[in-house]
C-alpha cells in the first residue's frame, strides 16, 4: 500500500511553508506565499506581471517590469522624471 506524500512547498522569499490550503503565486518563476505577495511586491501596470517592488523600474505612481519600461519609457536627462 503506497503512502500520500505530498511534497512540502516553501516560499522562496520567507522561507515559511506554504500549506495546502494556502494560495501562492510565482513571482519570476519562484513560488511566494500571500503574505510575501502583499508586503514585497507590485503589479506592473503596464501588463499585469507580478514583480518585486525592488525590482520595480517605475516611479511613486507606476509599478513596471523590466521589459515594459525599456520598451515603452523613457527617463528625463535633466530631473529623472519617468516619461511615456
Amino acid at each position: 500500500m503506497e503512502e500520500n506524500k505530498t511534497e512540502t512547498l516553501y516560499c522562496s522569499h520567507c522561507g515559511a511553508v506554504i500549506s495546502d490550503d494556502e494560495d501562492c503565486e510565482a513571482v519570476n518563476g519562484e513560488i511566494v506565499c500571500m503574505d510575501c505577495i502583499e508586503n514585497h511586491t507590485n503589479t506592473c501596470d503596464r501588463c499585469g506581471a507580478i514583480i518585486w517592488t525592488s525590482d520595480s523600474y517605475g516611479d511613486e505612481y507606476t509599478a513596471l517590469c523590466s521589459s515594459c519600461y525599456h520598451n515603452h519609457y523613457v527617463r528625463c536627462c535633466c530631473c529623472d522624471a519617468l516619461l511615456h
